[in-house]
């Protein structure tokens, strides 16, 4: 931004009468706005007519009355759903017909009866939408067989059983893990065999054992991970060995040891980091020296003494950025010392220099805290 707009826009926001006086008159709309920002009567007087439309829906949100009475003709859409939000009667009597959708939506938020009579059959889907969510059983009874999804699935949120007897058959998948969002059994019952996998999905969330026996062998992974979520033992017992990594992943989150002794030499490196994450001591004692620099730095992070001596001679500085969190003391003079010997001159991408720059200014941090307590001290 330009800077003599953005200095004005300070002094605007100061609210000082001269500054104000000077600044109605600014050539940048971004200034102006400000100006009508702070309300003043003489400057709305002015700006009420502004050229910019960002000024003009800036003067409607301070609600004047003799403001509105001009807005509400306004050109713009976005100046007359400022003046909807004002909520005068008169206003939401003329937009509650208005020629863009987006107002008559503004409209319909304000959740008069009146207006919600007429919009209930408005065009729009984004209308009608905004109505069911004010959740009047006189609408819902229409807008339960709405044409548009989104609009029958806000009437699947309000959980009438009428309504949801009719929508657990929905044609759409969206509408349907809605229904399940609800939890009724018999829904479930129904919805367990989805054709759609975040239907089901969504039964799993539900956490129901009969729902569970039958979800924990689902085709789609995303449905077992669910499972696999709701920790149950016999669900683990089958999902340790899950062919996708994601699943086993969130076994090794529940922190079952008969888990963790199979997940610790997991093929995939973010598993085995989340075995890490546990921090049981037979663990970490293998993972200390992982392949994978991740998994070390998980080790690292975690701060057993007997592995931050090891990790220390790291070759890989991302495992050194775990490490020097923990700002022993031994740690910052061992990397220095390396980093002053050139050990990380030839550091090949972008990513890796920029924690190389961060462990340097860890050690340089750490000097200086170190030099302030002994200044302290001599004092």
């Amino acid at each position: 931004m330009d800077l003599r707009i953005d200095k004005n826009m300070q002094l605007a926001r100061q609210g000082i009468d001269q500054d104000l006086d000077v600044l109605v008159n600014d050539k940048s709309w971004c200034v102006r706005r400000e100006v009508a920002k702070q309300g003043r009567n003489q400057d709305l007087d002015m700006l009420v007519n502004d050229e910019n439309y960002y000024v003009r829906r800036e003067v409607a949100k301070q609600g004047r009355d003799k403001d509105l009475d001009i807005l509400i003709n306004d050109e713009d859409v976005d100046v007359r759903s400022a003046v909807a939000m004002q909520c005068r009667n008169q206003d939401l009597d003329m937009l509650v017909n208005d020629e863009n959708y987006y107002v008559r939506r503004v409209v319909a938020i304000q959740g008069r009866d009146q207006d919600l009579d007429i919009l209930v059959k408005d065009e729009s889907g984004d209308v009608r939408c905004e109505v069911a969510t004010h959740g009047r059983d006189q609408d819902l009874d229409v807008l339960v067989n709405d044409k548009d999804w989104e609009v029958r699935r806000e009437v699947a949120k309000h959980g009438r059983n009428k309504d949801l007897d009719v929508l657990v058959n929905d044609e759409n998948w969206a509408v349907r893990r809605e229904v399940a969002v609800q939890g009724r059994d018999k829904d479930l019952d129904i919805l367990v065999n989805d054709k759609d996998w975040a239907v089901r999905r969504e039964v799993a969330v539900q956490g129901r054992d009969q729902d569970l026996d039958i979800l924990v062998n689902d085709k789609v992974w995303d449905v077992r991970y669910e499972a696999a979520k709701q920790g149950r033992d016999q669900d683990l017992d089958i999902l340790v060995n899950d062919k996708v990594w994601d699943v086993r992943y969130e076994v090794a989150k529940q922190g079952r040891d008969q888990d963790l002794d199979i997940l610790v030499n997991d093929e995939d490196w973010v598993v085995r980091c989340e075995v890490a994450r546990q921090g049981r001591d037979k663990d970490l004692d293998i993972l200390v020296n992982d392949n994978d620099s991740g998994v070390r730095h998980t080790v690292a992070r975690y701060g057993r003494e007997k592995d931050l001596d090891i990790l220390v001679n790291d070759e890989d500085v991302i495992v050194l950025a775990g490490l020097i969190l923990h700002r022993r003391s031994k740690d910052i003079e061992k990397i220095k010392v390396r980093i002053k010997n050139g050990e990380f001159n030839n550091i090949p991408s972008k990513d890796e220099k920029m924690t190389l720059d961060n462990i340097k200014n860890i050690i340089k941090e750490f000097k200086n805290n170190e030099k302030e307590k002994d200044d302290n001290f001599e004092r």
